[in-house]
C-alpha cells in the first residue's frame, strides 16, 4: 500500500507541474486537464478533506475561475464547481491553522457566487409570495456577497499598482453588484474607475472596452443622463462593430440600446435606422443556430 501511495502521489505531483505550466501559458484549459487528472488519481487513494489535498483545490478553484471568454463579462461557467473546491482549502487551511496567499481569489470566487445567488433567488420570490405569504429580501447573500468583494478590493488595492487591470476587474464586478443593488451612484463610480484603467491598459478598440461602456452607458440611462449615456454607447458600438461579425446578437442588443436613447433625445429617424438594424441581425439570429 506504501509503495502504491508513493507511485500515485509521484504521479500526481508530475500533472500538478505540468498543469502549472500550461497556468502560467494562460492556457487555462489545458492547465485544469492536468489539474482534474492529478485530483482524480489523488481520490482513488485519499480521503476528500485530507490536508494533502489543499494544494490541488488551490489549484482547481483558480483555473475555473479564469476558464471564461471574457474578462469584464459575467459569465462564469464553473462558478459553482469552483466554490466547492475553495470552501474545502478554505476548511483545510483553517483547521491547520495558517492562511494563504491565494484568498485574493477565493474572496473573488465566493463573492461571484453569492452575487449570482441573489439574482437566482429573487426569480423564487414569487414562489415564496405564495407559499410562505412573505418576500425574500435577500440580505444574507447581498451582504455575503459585498463581505467578499470588499475583502478581495482591499488585498489587491494594498498589494497592486493603481492602474492594474485587476483592479478593474474587481470594480466591474462590484459596480455590477451596486448596481443590482439599485445603488447606481455607487455602480457609476466603480464604473467609472474599471474605465479609467482599462482605457489606460487596453487597446483602443479591445473588445472589453466596449462591455466597459456598455456598462456605464446604462446606468447613465437609468440615471436619465442621456447625453452622456449616447456618447458611451457610440463608443461601444464603434468597437463592436470592428470586432464582431455584422450580424451578431451583441450588435443586435446595442443597436436597440442607441435607437432608445436617440428616440428619447427625439432624434427619431436615427433611432428608426438603428431599430431596423437590431430587426434585421434578431431575424437573422433567430432563424439560424445560435
Amino acid at each position: 500500500m506504501e509503495d502504491m501511495i508513493k507511485k500515485v502521489t509521484a504521479e500526481e505531483n508530475s500533472l500538478q507541474f505540468m498543469g502549472d505550466i500550461e497556468f502560467k501559458r494562460e492556457n487555462f484549459q489545458e492547465a485544469h486537464k492536468y489539474y482534474r487528472q492529478a485530483y482524480d488519481k489523488r481520490m482513488t487513494l485519499i480521503t476528500r478533506m485530507d490536508p494533502g489535498n489543499s494544494k490541488i483545490y488551490k489549484r482547481l478553484a483558480k483555473v475555473l475561475l479564469y476558464i471564461r471568454d471574457n474578462l469584464f463579462g459575467y459569465e462564469f461557467p464553473n462558478l459553482i464547481e469552483a466554490k466547492t473546491y475553495v470552501k474545502s482549502y478554505i476548511k483545510i487551511r483553517k483547521a491547520q491553522g495558517k492562511k494563504s496567499k491565494s484568498y485574493a481569489e477565493f474572496y473573488f470566487i465566493l463573492a461571484l457566487y453569492y452575487h449570482r445567488k441573489i439574482n437566482l433567488d429573487e426569480k423564487n420570490q414569487i414562489v415564496l409570495y405564495l407559499n410562505r405569504g412573505m418576500i425574500n429580501n435577500n440580505s444574507i447573500q447581498k451582504k455575503k456577497a459585498l463581505k467578499f468583494y470588499k475583502k478581495f478590493e482591499n488585498i489587491w488595492e494594498n498589494n497592486l499598482n493603481s492602474d492594474h487591470l485587476y483592479l478593474a476587474i474587481i470594480y466591474v464586478h462590484l459596480g455590477s453588484l451596486y448596481n443590482d443593488l439599485n445603488e447606481k451612484k455607487k455602480a457609476l463610480e466603480l464604473y467609472e474607475k474599471c474605465k479609467n484603467i482599462s482605457e489606460k491598459v487596453l487597446n483602443s478598440d479591445h473588445p472589453d472596452l466596449a462591455t466597459i461602456y456598455s456598462n456605464l452607458g446604462n446606468v447613465y440611462k437609468d440615471l436619465n443622463e442621456k447625453k452622456k449615456a449616447l456618447e458611451l454607447y457610440e463608443k461601444c458600438k464603434n468597437i463592436s462593430e470592428k470586432v464582431l461579425n455584422s450580424d451578431h446578437p451583441n450588435l443586435a442588443s446595442i443597436y436597440n440600446n442607441l435607437g432608445i436613447i436617440y428616440k428619447d433625445l427625439n432624434e427619431k429617424k436615427k433611432a428608426l435606422e438603428l431599430y431596423e438594424k437590431c430587426k434585421n441581425i434578431s431575424e437573422k439570429v433567430l432563424n439560424s443556430d445560435w
